[in-house]
């Protein structure tokens, strides 16, 4: 058991933190807070056509025109989630003990905005399920409107990252 801690402490978390300091160095230009806010906007608004879309043409059937409103959409959330997880760092997705004080009260403070969005966005989901329980097809929308809002809980504290953090000091290469 001590020596798996030994491994844990001094290999494996060391290879991450080797591995940050090599993501850290991607794409320094985007690294701006302008930069991070339009990845926020494009991401929330993709986020936005996931939930509107499906439900905007669901009285007649989803073919493909209808699906692309999903898979778009799914698409641009994935490509500005994948860049907002890179220019946000390690607060992201670093492990705790990686992290300095200030940096893990971020990222404590981000996922509990994270959790009560998710929260609501479900007591959302629960109302409108209640209102529309008599209607055909409300467990297939239900469940598509489940996994928007699971999406968009899980991408919330990065949102919230991206959104609140400053722009990354520029090392002098002193």
């Amino acid at each position: 058991m001590n020596a798996i801690r030994v491994w844990w402490e001094n290999r494996f978390l060391a290879e991450l933190e080797a591995r940050e300091r090599k993501r850290a160095q991607r794409m320094p230009s985007w690294r701006t807070r302008q930069r991070r806010r339009a990845l926020v906007a494009v991401l929330v608004i993709a986020e936005l056509a996931i939930v509107v879309g499906p439900l905007a043409v669901w009285p007649r059937q989803l073919d493909a025109a209808g699906l692309s409103l999903v898979f778009v959409p799914l698409v641009a959330v994935t490509v500005a989630h994948s860049l907002l997880r890179t220019l946000t760092g390690r607060m992201s997705s670093g492990f705790s003990s990686l992290l300095d004080e200030r940096e893990r009260k971020l990222r404590n403070r981000a996922s509990h905005i994270g959790y009560h969005v998710l929260g609501c966005l479900m007591l959302v989901e629960i109302v409108y399920l209640l209102v529309m329980r008599n209607q055909p097809e409300v467990a297939t929308q239900g469940a598509v409107l489940l996994g928007a809002l699971v999406l968009i809980g899980g991408t919330a504290p990065m949102v919230v990252l991206g959104w609140q953090l400053p722009d990354d000091e520029v090392e002098d290469g002193h």
